[in-house]
């Protein structure tokens, strides 16, 4: 493969939301991302007190991947014919998430505790991780669509149409 066209695809596979992705290289990314995200999980929630520099890591972490995240399910989406819509989760909860740690940081210090914003967060937490799991496993088993549909060609056969696929 030529280096542009090597280029060509690193940026397609994590920064386009154009196209369609298999199975198979969609679970060779997603899956270790959601093992770390069940890591990070259970040292969280292990009473383990993470230094600044621990925090720090897995927030470029957690900002580096979101869009890569993003543009992987998206594709994959596309793949089994649905839209951009059924990803949500993943803005949704990076959005969430930033507002938690300004509010985290800076408003709590300054007024008394509020225990709504824990709620709203731990809530939007659990159910965003909750769907990305289910929609990872979705994702995982189902085969996409035969033949070209509306989101492009199909991964592995571009130059197929539906009527040669049967």
């Amino acid at each position: 493969m030529p280096e542009s066209q090597a280029k060509f695809r690193f940026w397609w596979f994590f920064f386009s939301l154009a196209g369609r992705l298999a199975r198979k290289p969609f679970i060779a990314f997603a899956l270790p991302m959601k093992l770390i995200a069940i890591a990070i999980l259970l040292v969280r929630y292990a009473g383990v007190s993470l230094t600044p520099l621990v925090s720090l890591t897995l927030v470029i972490f957690q900002l580096a991947f979101a869009w890569p995240q993003y543009a992987v399910t998206i594709k994959r989406l596309h793949d089994v014919g649905r839209s951009a819509l059924f990803a949500l989760h993943i803005p949704i909860y990076l959005v969430v998430w930033v507002c938690y740690l300004v509010f985290f940081n800076y408003v709590s210090r300054t007024q008394p505790f509020n225990f709504l914003p824990y709620v709203i967060y731990n809530f939007t937490q659990y159910a965003c991780l909750l769907y990305s799991f289910i929609l990872f496993l979705v994702l995982a088993i189902i085969p996409g669509t035969q033949g070209r549909n509306r989101y492009g060609p199909h991964p592995h056969r571009p130059d197929q149409s539906a009527s040669e696929v049967f």
